[in-house]
């Protein structure tokens, strides 16, 4: 069983862009994104619980990304949101 979180304005969730990108950042602790909500434009964090994560997670985050027309990001453990967002800024290239 795997736990994820994901940031939530209202019943959407919070993207960011980086680069011209359409980005979910999702967590494995909350505790990463709940320092970083302003930031992100989120005013809640859901849990996602996933029982069989060999099968479900690619499922359950490919669905997120197609909901956000985007792609998600998986933060790895004790990596901070911030941190996160700053490599990806320096990483991905521009698209228009």
């Amino acid at each position: 069983m795997s736990v994820f979180f994901v940031p939530y304005f209202d019943d959407v969730p919070a993207t960011i862009e980086v680069n011209g990108h359409t980005l979910l950042i999702v967590a494995s602790d909350s505790d990463d994104l709940q320092e970083e909500m302003s930031f992100i434009g989120a005013n809640e964090i859901r849990e996602f619980i996933v029982e069989k994560e060999e099968e479900e997670i690619p499922e359950v985050l490919a669905d997120l990304a197609a909901d956000i027309g985007g792609g998600v990001v998986l933060t790895p453990p004790g990596v901070r949101t911030l941190d996160m967002i700053d490599d990806l800024v320096r990483e991905l290239p521009w698209i228009h």
